[in-house]
């Protein structure tokens, strides 16, 4: 029997993809959510998380819920004249958004550390956010306005 440390990441076959927690944090900033839900979930993975995986993907999965259930409450609350001014209630979606995707980010950071210790490299993903950055609007643009808000 081996000892093996809890929070130690396990050999993962996305290992080549991993990268730190940072990019898909600032791809959400520049690129928009349609690019950080799933880096980060595909990020988790390839950290080999196991069970921890599980939870990134559960916060994430409640994260899109909640900003779903938030969109929409703000939708009906402007077809219902009890709000006047969408864009700043707008801020809402994208708060509760950030919040969600930083809680992630500092639960894949530690492990990211753990990963880097142990001899992993970490991908650069600053190309594939320079990227995101410049399609975001050919991206956003066609889909509709709720859509927009709940991706952008």
């Amino acid at each position: 029997m081996t000892y093996r440390i809890v929070d130690e990441p396990a050999p993962s076959p996305l290992e080549r993809l991993t990268v730190n927690p940072f990019w898909p944090l600032l791809g959400s900033m520049l690129g928009g959510a349609w690019l950080a839900w799933p880096w980060f979930a595909l990020n988790s993975f390839a950290l080999g998380r196991g069970r921890r995986f599980d939870v990134d993907l559960a916060v994430l999965g409640l994260g899109l819920s909640l900003n779903a259930a938030l969109v929409l409450g703000l939708e009906k609350a402007l077809q219902l004249h009890l709000i006047e001014g969408a864009q700043y209630f707008a801020l809402i979606p994208q708060a509760a958004r950030l919040t969600v995707l930083y809680i992630v980010f500092l639960r894949q950071q530690r492990t990211f550390q753990l990963f880097e210790h142990f001899g992993g490299v970490g991908r650069n993903g600053m190309l594939v956010v320079i990227l995101a950055a410049f399609m975001r609007g050919s991206v956003l643009s066609p889909l509709p306005p709720l859509l927009r808000l709940l991706l952008g």
